[in-house]
């Protein structure tokens, strides 16, 4: 496996050159968050005092893979004088811009594409962002007021209401910025108790249980515009209940019900499907696993390393478990062979 490390249109790294090395390498990165890329640069490097704070681009290849996109946040200068770069991904570029006071209507895409427009206008050109893939459904009403950053205004109007995930995508020199419900990529390696399985922890924490969700949305208001003190429910397309249920988990735990709040949605259908999309998490919630495993193309096995954003098959028969989950969050050592 090959890395390579591109500052702007330079090389930087490759794990095959002597003299373009960098020290301590490491990768972070997890599903709607920046993710993070930590390394040293000694004061030989050619290219030492190449990167300009918060504006150079770097790009990490593995192999030919884009494993991680963004820029230097943190500097550090040792005592020898070597760069010690702490990076964030290109999910911070949406940290760089202020969205005005606005109101807007409309499907997650119409929403996703209407924020972005008014990022790109106030950023340079390798900041932007084009409206990629969008599998959400739905229709919300988005006012923001505050002038919160592109960034938070996104999580407020679409993951906070709706779920999903926003994940960048760079192809052919152009950055796109896709929305999903759901991650449906499945990755070719498995991860199987006795292979490559390292650990793995279960939790279950009773306080989480909801078996019956009120989803509430968008507060109402009279005709001439005033606030009525209620919100909009789901019984109009519920058959008069305003809640949503699991009868499986209620027939394992009994009725528990919850609340919860969607501001920006305005419409009833919407507001049902997003709530039974948010119980359907919750009942995945229960029960939680937490695993470690090597990676196998790491140690020179002809298979697909892992990758974000995609779903894993494991299998642990002492476990009694079989089962796809979904890469959240991955850890690269760049010299080591297990991640």
């Amino acid at each position: 496996m090959v890395y390579k490390l591109y500052c702007d249109n330079n090389l930087l790294y490759h794990s095959n050159i002597e003299n373009l090395k960098i020290f301590n390498a490491s990768v972070e990165l997890e599903l709607n968050k920046t993710g993070s890329f930590d390394f040293e640069l000694q004061q030989d490097h050619p290219y030492y005092s190449r990167m300009e704070q918060m504006k150079s681009i770097l790009r990490l290849y593995q192999d030919d893979y884009l494993l991680f996109r963004g820029r230097v946040l943190d500097e550090e200068i040792g005592w020898r004088n070597e760069r010690k770069l702490h990076c964030e991904g290109d999910l911070a570029f949406l940290l760089d811009s202020k969205q005005r006071p606005f109101t807007f209507t409309g499907t997650p895409a119409e929403v996703l594409a209407y924020v972005l427009e008014l990022h790109n206008a106030q950023v340079e050109e390798e900041k932007r962002f084009l409206p990629g893939n969008v599998t959400v459904e739905g229709l919300l009403t988005v006012t923001r007021e505050d002038y919160p950053t592109t960034k938070e205004t996104l999580e407020k109007a679409l993951i906070e209401p709706l779920g999903g995930y926003l994940i960048t995508r760079y192809e052919n020199g152009v950055a796109y910025l896709d929305y999903l419900s759901e991650i449906t990529l499945l990755s070719p390696q498995k991860i199987t108790f006795g292979k490559n399985l390292l650990d793995l922890k279960r939790f279950r924490k009773g306080a989480d249980i909801v078996t019956a969700l009120i989803p509430l949305g968008a507060k109402l208001k009279d005709a001439e515009g005033n606030d009525t003190g209620k919100r909009l429910t789901i019984e109009a397309v519920n058959g008069g209940a305003d809640y949503v249920q699991d009868e499986e988990a209620i027939a394992q735990h009994g009725v528990i019900v919850d609340k919860v709040f969607f501001d920006d949605i305005t419409d009833a259908a919407t507001l049902k499907a997003t709530g039974e999309a948010d119980l359907a998490q919750r009942v995945n919630r229960w029960e939680s696993i937490e695993l470690s495993a090597a990676d196998l193309a790491m140690v020179g096995q002809d298979v697909a390393s892992f990758h974000l954003a995609t779903q894993v098959e494991v299998q642990s028969v002492p476990h009694g478990l079989k089962q796809r989950f979904i890469v959240s969050k991955l850890k690269i050592n760049l010299h080591k062979s297990t991640n």
